[in-house]
C-alpha cells in the first residue's frame, strides 16, 4: 500500500519570521492582545519560538496571578536554568510593576531589577514592595514611574537615586514624600544651608503630585533640562500650590509643555490665568478637569498684558461634566483672538463632542489658521498644504 505524501512547509528565513513578529508586537499596528498573538507564533515551531523569546520579555504583560512565575523564571530566586544561553533578564526593557499592590517583597523586587538592569529602559514601580537603591542601579532608564507609590518617600532620596542615570528623560515623582533631611526655608534660627543635588543631563520631563510642602518647594531645585511638567491636583490642596510650583525663576524660563490635571470643581483655575504670559516658552498647556471654567478665560482676556506664546490649548471637562458651557464657547472665541493671537491648535476632549456645534468648529477653524498666519512664525505655504496643522481636534 502506497504512504500518502508527505508535505512539508515552506522555509523561512528566521530575519523573516523575525521582522512577522516585530509587526505582530507593536502595540500601535495590532491590539492590546499583542502578547497572546506573540504566544501563538511559539507555537509554529521551535525557530519561531525562540526568535519569538526576545519580544515576549521585552515588554511583559505582569499582574498579580503571573507575578511569581515570571520572577522565577528570571531567576530572581537563585534557580539556575541551564537551558537558557543567555539569561532571559536582558531582553526585558519595560517593566511595569504598577498593578502589583502587595505582590513579592522588596528583596524579591531587588532582585528582579538586578536581573534586568542591563537592558531596562521603562520602569514602573510598584505600589510598596520596592525601594530605590535596585533601580539606581539600573542605569539605561529613560522613564522612571514612582506615580503608583503608596508609601511616603523622602523627596531629597530621589534625586539621590537617579542622578546616576544619564539617559532618564521623564521622572513621575510620588503621590506623598516627606522633607526628612531638609532645612526650613526663611527660618532666622536655621543654620543649615539647602543641600545640592543633580539632576541626571536628559531629564526632559516631569510629573508633580501635590507639591504642597512649603518645605519641599524652597529646597526644589528646577532641573535646567526639564520642557514639559504634568501637575496632578486633588481635593486635598489648593491651586495657589500649583502657582506656586510653577512661578520659580527655573519653571517661567524653561518650561514649553505644561499639563495640569484636576479633580476640583472651583474658580480657583482663574489664579492660573498669569502663568500663560509669566512663561515666555509655553507652546502648550492642557487643562484637563479644570479646562471649562469661564473665569479662567475672562481673567486672561482682562489682564493680558502682552500676547502669549501659547500655540496649542487643550481643555477638558470634569469627568462627571461632559459638557461646554455656552458661555466658555463665547470666551474660547474670544481668547484666542485677543491674548492667545498664536494659538493654532485647540484640542477638546471626545467626551464633549456633541455639545459642540458645527458652527463652532468651522468657527473656530477660521480664528485659529487667521492667528497662525498673522503670526508670521509659520510657512504660509506649509499651513495652506496642511503641513502645519490648525483648527479643533479631539483627544
Amino acid at each position: 500500500m502506497a504512504k500518502a505524501p508527505q508535505t512539508k512547509g515552506a522555509f523561512l528565513p528566521t530575519e523573516i519570521v523575525i521582522t512577522i513578529l516585530s509587526f505582530a508586537s507593536d502595540e500601535d499596528t495590532v491590539n492590546e492582545n499583542w502578547q497572546s498573538t506573540l504566544f501563538s507564533c511559539c507555537l509554529v515551531c521551535q525557530q519561531w519560538y525562540s526568535a519569538a523569546i526576545p519580544f515576549l520579555y521585552s515588554k511583559p504583560v505582569i499582574s498579580a496571578r503571573n507575578y511569581d512565575s515570571f520572577a522565577g523564571t528570571l531567576d530572581v530566586r537563585g534557580k539556575a536554568r541551564h537551558n537558557i544561553q543567555e539569561p532571559l533578564g536582558n531582553f526585558v526593557k519595560h517593566l511595569d510593576l504598577g498593578g502589583l499592590a502587595h505582590s513579592g517583597s522588596k528583596s524579591v523586587t531587588a532582585r528582579l531589577l538586578r536581573a534586568c538592569k542591563e537592558e531596562l529602559e521603562v520602569f514602573v514601580a510598584p505600589a510598596s514592595t520596592f525601594s530605590l537603591t535596585p533601580m539606581s542601579k539600573c542605569l539605561n532608564l529613560r522613564i522612571v514611574d514612582l506615580s503608583v507609590l503608596m508609601t511616603i518617600v523622602p523627596f531629597l532620596s530621589i534625586p539621590h537615586a537617579v542622578r546616576n542615570l544619564k539617559h532618564l528623560e521623564t521622572l513621575r515623582f510620588p503621590p506623598e514624600m516627606s522633607h526628612k533631611g531638609l532645612p526650613k526655608v526663611n527660618d532666622p534660627h536655621n543654620e543649615r544651608s539647602p543641600p545640592l543635588y543633580q539632576w541626571p543631563p536628559k531629564l526632559k520631563r516631569l510629573q508633580l503630585w501635590r507639591v504642597h510642602d512649603s518645605i519641599i518647594l524652597g529646597n526644589f531645585i528646577w532641573p535646567e533640562t526639564v520642557t514639559a511638567v504634568t501637575i496632578i491636583e486633588s481635593n486635598h490642596y489648593p491651586f495657589n500650590t500649583i502657582l506656586q510650583t510653577l512661578s520659580t525663576d527655573g519653571a517661567c524660563h524653561r518650561l514649553q509643555r505644561v499639563r495640569i490635571l484636576s479633580s476640583r470643581q472651583t474658580d480657583e483655575v482663574s489664579t492660573l490665568a498669569p502663568l500663560c504670559f509669566q512663561m515666555e516658552k509655553l507652546k502648550f498647556l492642557s487643562l484637563q478637569g479644570c479646562g471649562c471654567d469661564p473665569g479662567f478665560y475672562r481673567r486672561i482676556i482682562t489682564m493680558s498684558p502682552e500676547m502669549a506664546p501659547l500655540e496649542i490649548l487643550e481643555i477638558s471637562p470634569l469627568p462627571l461634566e461632559h459638557k461646554l458651557r455656552v458661555e466658555l464657547v463665547r470666551d474660547l472665541k474670544a481668547v484666542c483672538a485677543v491674548a492667545f493671537p498664536r494659538v493654532r491648535l485647540l484640542g477638546i476632549a471626545a467626551s464633549c463632542i456633541d455639545y459642540v456645534s458645527e458652527w463652532f468648529e468651522l468657527e473656530m477653524d477660521k480664528v485659529l489658521m487667521e492667528n497662525a498666519r498673522n503670526s508670521g512664525h509659520y510657512d504660509k505655504e506649509k499651513l495652506e498644504n496642511g503641513r502645519i496643522q490648525t483648527g479643533v481636534y479631539y483627544f
